[in-house]
């Protein structure tokens, strides 16, 4: 089979042409998160996605990172929530995990016996103060309908 001759091109390959770039400016989405509208209509300043990132007025700040609070739980963490006491030295962490709550505070894990038997580890939490002062977190396991104060 004769080789035959390519005809050559009357205008340049489109790889070969410039490349045209325009610059242009984002604002940050000082609006914060936005599921409400579709994202033809959303405007400029919303967000779709803000993982990491915390909206403000001029900008958004990102995340300030994570630390190790305990590494002796077993089974993986399903809910964790925290206790705001009315003095901040008696606040504490608690980790939902294997069925039972565990204060977290502290490296080790200390079980809370009050609130076991969960069987699913997904919990609800409030926080509030009685008329006597008293700061109460009051647990309710999601959709059994048990639960009681933790704190």
């Amino acid at each position: 089979m004769p080789l035959v001759a390519v005809k050559q091109y009357k205008s340049p390959r489109l790889s070969a042409a410039a490349q045209i770039s325009l610059l242009t400016s984002i604002p940050s989405p000082v609006g914060g998160l936005n599921f409400r509208d579709p994202i033809s209509e959303m405007p400029p300043t919303d967000a779709m996605v803000m993982d990491n990132f915390i909206p403000q007025r001029t900008g958004c700040l990102l995340r300030k990172g994570w630390q190790y609070s305990c590494n002796s739980l077993v089974d993986p963490v399903t809910s964790l929530f925290s206790y705001n006491a009315a003095d901040s030295a008696n606040n504490k962490l608690f980790a939902a995990s294997g069925g039972s709550i565990w204060d977290v505070t502290g490296e080790d894990a200390v079980e809370d016996q009050a609130s076991t038997g969960s069987t699913d580890g997904i919990w609800s939490t409030t926080q509030f103060a009685l008329a006597s002062g008293e700061v109460v977190l009051n647990g309710c396991q999601v959709g059994a309908g048990g639960g009681g104060r933790i704190a």
